[in-house]
């Protein structure tokens, strides 16, 4: 990750957040949807 987002050996990825979509066997807890409208902007 720190490699794709270009980052120096001192930084530090604190958080990553997966999007997309649900597989059928891929839930391991509950989950918090958010509508993919607010969270996926094209640039």
């Amino acid at each position: 990750m720190k490699r794709l987002l270009g980052l120096g050996w001192s930084d530090r990825v604190v958080m990553v957040i997966a999007v997309g979509e649900e597989a059928d066997r891929g839930t391991w807890g509950p989950q918090y949807r958010i509508p993919i409208e607010k969270v996926v902007h094209r640039v």
